[in-house]
């Protein structure tokens, strides 16, 4: 997608998810939402006591299940093909 994924603002970031998933709702294996996760867990933006990004202020538990959800910084992308 080529607009920014998520802003710092928590309810801007919350209003952009919510476009995102009422766009396109196919979700993300459970092994691809592990990967995203470990890579969060690993960044130096990863905020451990609310496991939310803070780049971007999205909450990960939900933000690394949507296929057409990506990181701020690029460390992880949008997945076009999803297996189901």
């Amino acid at each position: 997608m080529a607009d920014e994924c998520c802003r710092v603002n928590i309810f801007k970031s919350a209003a952009d998810t919510l476009k995102r998933v009422a766009k396109d709702k196919r979700t993300v294996t459970s092994s691809q939402q592990a990967e995203r996760l470990s890579i969060c867990v690993q960044c130096e933006h990863f905020a451990s006591e609310k496991a939310v990004c803070k780049k971007c202020g999205c909450f990960l538990q939900l933000k690394t299940q949507f296929a057409n959800m990506r990181c701020p910084i690029d460390k992880w992308t949008e997945i076009e093909d999803v297996q189901t």
